[in-house]
């Protein structure tokens, strides 16, 4: 990535890991700004331009929160007359930020899958997003694929691979419950 779009891109990234919560909040600061230098009249971001936007949004609170919590040094780098300049690159570094695409059995709640991402970005790479994708049939575990191998920790590809020695197991539990 091109140094100052890492930096422009660094308050977004800190607290955001998975790919799809990329681009919704890339597309609400968008909405914001525009709101802020458009509809609201601001020159430059300050607590009050929130305070509007939050008044008249239809976002949930977390977005008016989220917003908040970027710093001002972030809303700095953006003017009326660059802003969506400075959006559309961010955009297209946003596509070339390392993803690791993970499936899971179900939905994972978000402080959850924060974690995961945290462990993703200190293990895997700095700035990695996940890409998530849910297939049920895994049942447990997860499927991922990283620098193309695939690394499959299901029970389904567990119970596959250990499928006689499970029966190997489990055959004098059912025996004794059958007698």
């Amino acid at each position: 990535m091109a140094p100052a779009l890492i930096t422009a891109l660094a308050p977004l990234l800190a607290h955001t890991y998975i790919r799809t919560d990329m681009v919704y909040r890339l597309s609400l600061v968008a909405e914001f700004l525009n709101f802020a230098f458009f509809t609201d009249g601001a020159t430059t971001i300050t607590k009050e331009t929130f305070s509007h936007f939050a008044k008249l949004s239809r976002d949930p609170l977390q977005d008016s929160t989220f917003l908040q919590e970027l710093p001002l040094s972030f809303w700095n780098t953006f003017t009326r007359n660059s802003f969506q300049k400075t959006l559309d690159r961010m955009e297209e570094e946003i596509a070339s930020v390392p993803t690791l695409p993970l499936t899971i059995p179900i939905a994972i709640p978000s402080e959850q899958m924060a974690q995961v991402g945290q462990w993703v970005r200190t293990v895997v790479g700095e700035n990695t997003l996940l890409d998530i994708s849910i297939d049920q049939t895994l049942a447990a575990g997860c499927q991922f694929v990283w620098k193309d191998k695939m690394y499959d920790f299901s029970f389904a590809h567990y119970e596959e691979a250990h499928l006689q020695e499970l029966a190997e197991q489990l055959s004098p539990l059912i025996a004794k419950q059958n007698a």
